[in-house]
């Protein structure tokens, strides 16, 4: 069967001769139209050390607003409680917060060579490899405690202690490493330490 004999059976002759001559006459192009695609993009670039300090990007802060410390400690309450949940054994959940994220906890400075540093209390805003930002809850100030010569005592969780509420004493001699490797570091349980 041929294209005029099926176009004749279902079309009237004046439509089945156009639509024949629209399907003959038509140009056939040898080479596509389109242009080609742009070569890919070069891979980035880390930014340089010059250019993150015209950025600002490891500045630290003077203040913090008390809503943002609100909200940094309630994520880091859900994220503490969901990594404890399944441990009853304080051996087990100081194993566990051992290598936890610290950033947003409500960190208190219990003791430390420093005195102006202890009765420090507020939220961890920035930990670094030997020091933890603390900004305090009332003025937002933020303020720098050195990890090698504090004692910090972190909360988990609300209520009575022993009902969903955990206390832990953090020894910052023994957190001496950035928090990116403590996460990969296994920690032994050890006596008091002096400072």
């Amino acid at each position: 069967m041929s294209l005029n004999t099926l176009l004749s059976s279902a079309y009237s002759p004046a439509i089945t001769s156009e639509v024949h001559s629209s399907i003959t006459y038509k140009p056939l192009h040898l080479h596509p139209n389109t242009l080609p695609p742009p070569p890919p993009a070069p891979p980035s670039k880390p930014l340089t050390a010059t250019q993150k300090r015209a950025q600002k990007i490891h500045q630290i802060p003077k203040s913090v607003p008390p809503t943002t410390l609100r909200a940094l400690h309630a994520l880091w309450s859900d994220y503490a409680t969901d990594l404890l949940r399944s441990t009853s054994s304080s051996a087990a959940a100081a194993q566990l917060m051992a290598s936890a994220e610290f950033v947003g906890a409500r960190v208190e400075v219990v003791r430390s060579a420093c005195p102006s540093l202890v009765g420090i209390v507020g939220v961890c805003v920035i930990e670094r490899r030997g020091v933890v930002y603390i900004a305090c809850e009332e003025s937002g100030r933020v303020r720098g405690a050195g990890k090698g010569v504090c004692v910090f005592r972190i909360e988990v969780g609300g209520g009575k202690e022993g009902q969903g509420r955990r206390v832990f004493e953090v020894h910052g001699r023994r957190f001496l490493v950035r928090p990116g490797e403590r996460g990969g570091k296994k920690f032994k349980g050890r006596g008091m330490l002096e400072l």
